[in-house]
């Protein structure tokens, strides 16, 4: 069985979230050859709630993408999108 998907994750707060747009392949296991899973990461983006002098709140939107490979745990978070991946097969 073969899965390509490309799609987002969100991560979710009440002040910001985190939107993670990633390819998401898989290949199961034959006779020739093991099974494959991969995960690539095209971009992060940070939405977060700015509020201004005058008390309005606006959403702001960054992307993080380099600081999502240099500064943050990436694992722990592409575990996380690998078993939204399985849960959905």
């Amino acid at each position: 069985m073969k899965k390509k998907n490309k799609d987002s994750y969100v991560i979710e707060e009440d002040d910001y979230a985190m939107e993670i747009y990633y390819n998401y392949f898989y290949e199961s296991e034959t006779w020739e050859d093991p099974e494959n899973e991969e995960l690539e990461i095209d971009k992060v983006q940070l939405q977060s709630k700015l509020t201004r002098q005058d008390g309005d709140e606006e959403w702001v939107t960054t992307d993080i993408t380099d600081f999502y490979f240099q500064q943050l745990d990436t694992e722990a978070i592409e575990d996380q999108i690998l078993q939204k991946e399985r849960d959905n097969e």
